[in-house]
């Protein structure tokens, strides 16, 4: 009996030593570090305030609201605008509050996700005619739980951000859908504190060209997760740089004394990671380019002159990225820099 209890307080020591391993926070720390210049692509363009980007090999696509359309494409080698369209509204193709744009680089289709009416819309882009036309419909409405966001896999498969169907309490959060049917679903938060829930609703997420892959990536804090998207969702690695330090208060969330920041947008490719990085206790500090691999292994920073906001890059410009940066002077704009 004794050796028993022996075991049994081994085994809680152990479990308890590993729980607190696991939420050890460490600084990221890069083997390359440089300081890059940007190059100005466009400053004159009538840009609000961006919710997502993402770059082809020819053009760069923006998720913005202005004069009343969602989607702004511009040539990526001059800047030139080249055409808007996606009217706001809450027509069958229209968008009313658009938060995520993917590029389906196969179909070279663009889904833009409307959190507002839980759908998900296809658009093509005709590039001699320089026009767009939806050409696909998915609501979520009839799922009946809350869809955050959704971004679409194949033949009919869905992953979803948000809460199932009746689920009252704690946080849900990824979960896989053939159709309507829920073949399969995520609900672990990294943190102990369930109160820290709150902290991954405002993540920033972003789904791999290939759609194998994801990357979530925390504002309020620093904590960056992997995860792989096959017949499940199986998460890849956890990386805890700055601890979450929130209050909810008003039904927001509010910063404390402690609250340190870390992503304001992350951006997955096949092979890496890219983000924002703050790292600091001003929220204003968002100037610095990163790079992770699938790992959670950090690769290389980047510190620029500017505020940055969103960021995109092409697989057939891997040492390329795009970028809207913000600045009083010029308002929104768009820039590249050369990595």
């Amino acid at each position: 009996m004794k050796h028993m209890v022996f075991y049994l307080i081994m085994l809680l020591s152990i479990s308890c030593s590993n729980r607190q391993k696991e939420q050890s926070y460490q600084e990221p720390v890069f083997p390359i570090e440089k300081h890059i210049p940007a190059q100005i692509l466009t400053d004159t363009a009538l840009i609000a305030y961006p919710y997502d980007l993402n770059v082809d090999d020819s053009y760069l696509y923006l998720l913005s609201l202005v004069d009343g359309n969602w989607l702004h494409i511009y040539n990526k080698h001059t800047g030139e605008w080249v055409c808007s369209g996606i009217r706001h509204g809450q027509g069958p193709d229209e968008i009313a509050t658009g938060t995520v744009l993917f590029l389906e680089r196969e179909t070279e289709s663009l889904y833009i996700y409307d959190s507002s009416q839980s759908k998900l819309l296809g658009f093509s882009f005709d590039k001699e005619k320089k026009s767009l036309s939806c050409v696909s419909h998915k609501s979520f409405v009839e799922y009946g739980g809350v869809a955050r966001t959704a971004w679409p896999l194949t033949d009919e498969h869905y992953l979803v951000n948000g809460q199932e169907k009746g689920s009252i309490g704690q946080l849900q959060r990824f979960q896989l859908y053939n159709q309507e049917t829920l073949v399969a679903k995520y609900n672990t938060t990294p943190t102990a504190d369930r109160n820290n829930d709150i902290a991954f609703i405002s993540a920033s997420q972003s789904l791999s060209p290939d759609k194998s892959k994801l990357v979530v990536g925390t504002l309020w804090g620093g904590i960056l997760e992997t995860f792989r998207i096959d017949k499940r969702i199986e998460n890849i690695s956890t990386r805890y740089f700055l601890p979450i330090n929130i209050q909810f208060i008003k039904e927001t969330i509010q910063p404390t004394d402690q609250t340190m920041y870390g992503f304001t947008s992350v951006q997955a490719l096949n092979d890496r990671i890219w983000g924002i990085w703050i790292g600091d206790k001003d929220p204003n500090h968002n100037s610095s380019i990163v790079c992770f691999d699938w790992d959670g292994k950090e690769i290389a920073q980047y510190h620029t002159d500017n505020i940055l906001l969103k960021i995109a890059q092409s697989p057939e410009e891997p040492n390329r990225v795009y970028a809207v940066a913000a600045s009083p002077e010029k308002g929104f704009y768009l820039v590249y820099f050369d990595v």
